[in-house]
């Protein structure tokens, strides 16, 4: 478990250096995904990290507002009261986060002495209740934060001492069994040393579950972005019924209920959502889905005329970079456009125009899958030339190939 978890866009990286450079030289240990270990699962150990860490540090600039993974992590933050907001730049933050305020570090100066790095230094501290003698007294060399130059940090020589006397103390109540200072340490006057109150086990158990429901959800959202969308919902299953209350596991749950035909139980999870308050981003998205959910079908035979431009965001989207993204985008079109010829075009153009891009061409087939056979056979001749291109594209791809071939009825 780390003191800090540091959310941030890969723009942004130069950024983040520097910053958990200044927080570790004042004793706090942080995490940035510049140290996955060997072997472990990027989304796992994310997971793990998100759901410990006893400060969540998103900075926010340009490249990080667009990002759905940022605010995956700040609504992180937000669910475990732990968010700290920081500007880099001079942007809007999103809805659903502006409810904190944040330290504006957009002309920081490299040093521990910026005014700004004060105010975060010590919110850090309050929220950590880590000792704040090595923090006081921590002097960095200027730099700025938008220099990509590596100059050495250097701290004071009384920061040196009491950092050093701050980890002696921290050693000495180790080996004494005593625990060290924060959120953990709720002995009293009176209790024995290094035992842990009964708050403290509730407070681990409920953690460590926490962190099993995000590594689940994790290997959900994995399987649904290659859409095995059933192996998904087995997955959110276990998240939730090792954390009830873990609303990205409902969330995400529902939209492979949406892919999956099973609506009823879609609307349930949505409403389940809604009942763990998210945020304003999230409640906007699962009302939407749950509005195009409920409304009236149209019959079958019908197809409709060409929509707005959502529909070709959407199928932009189903392209994207982002797991979540292209997850979010296929279930919109999905529950919203079963009956769309215009989606349906679309969407195989774009197939047909980056073939290689396995996840889009993924979704894609999802979306065909999903739509009434009659859409499918009135379009056979360009779902058909899209197969024939797609089908070297490994095991994944074929199988989704077999079933709309069996939908179109051969």
């Amino acid at each position: 478990m780390s003191d800090i978890f540091i959310s941030y866009s890969r723009e942004d990286r130069d950024k983040v250096e520097e910053l958990a450079g200044l927080f570790e030289n004042c004793g706090w240990t942080v995490w940035w995904d510049r140290n996955i270990p060997a072997g472990k699962r990027f989304a796992q150990i994310i997971g793990e990290e998100l759901a410990t860490a006893r400060a969540i540090l998103v900075l926010w600039s340009e490249a990080s507002v667009a990002s759905d993974w940022v605010k995956d992590e700040a609504q992180e933050g937000v669910n475990r009261g732990v968010l700290i907001p920081v500007l880099i730049e001079d942007v809007s933050i999103p809805y659903g986060f502006r409810q904190h305020q944040a330290a504006n570090l957009k002309d920081w100066d490299g040093s521990a002495s910026h005014p700004e790095m004060r105010i975060l230094l010590d919110s850090i501290s309050k929220l950590i209740s880590k000792p704040k003698a090595a923090i006081d007294t921590a002097r960095l060399g200027r730099r700025s934060l938008f220099s990509r130059r590596r100059m050495p940090l250097i701290i004071g020589a009384s920061a040196v001492v009491l950092l050093a006397a701050a980890l002696f103390v921290f050693m000495n109540s180790q080996r004494r069994g005593g625990p060290p200072a924060g959120p953990g340490n709720n002995n009293r006057a009176g209790d024995v040393a290094g035992t842990p109150t009964p708050s403290d086990g509730n407070r681990r158990s409920g953690q460590e579950a926490r962190v099993t429901a995000a590594k689940l959800t994790a290997d959900g959202i994995n399987m649904a972005s290659n859409g095995n969308n059933e192996g998904a919902i087995l997955m959110y299953n276990e998240a939730i019924e090792a954390f009830p209350a873990y609303a990205d596991a409902y969330f995400y749950r529902g939209q492979s209920y949406v892919i999956t035909k099973q609506n009823s139980k879609a609307i349930a999870d949505f409403r389940k959502v809604l009942e763990l308050r998210p945020d304003a981003d999230r409640q906007a998205k699962v009302e939407a889905l749950l509005k195009d959910i409920e409304r009236p079908r149209l019959p079958s035979v019908t197809i409709t005329a060409p929509r707005s431009d959502s529909v070709r965001a959407n199928v932009q989207k189903m392209f994207s970079d982002s797991k979540v993204s292209r997850i979010e985008a296929t279930t919109k079109l999905i529950a919203s456009g079963k009956q769309d010829a215009n989606a349906l075009s679309l969407a195989v153009a774009a197939a047909k125009a980056d073939s290689k891009n396995k996840s889009g061409v993924i979704n894609t087939l999802v979306l065909l899958e999903s739509m009434d056979p009659e859409i499918l056979r009135a379009n056979r001749a360009e779902i058909d030339e899209l197969l024939k291109l797609v089908n070297d594209n490994g095991p994944e791809t074929q199988e989704h190939i077999r079933k709309i071939r069996a939908i179109m009825g051969g």
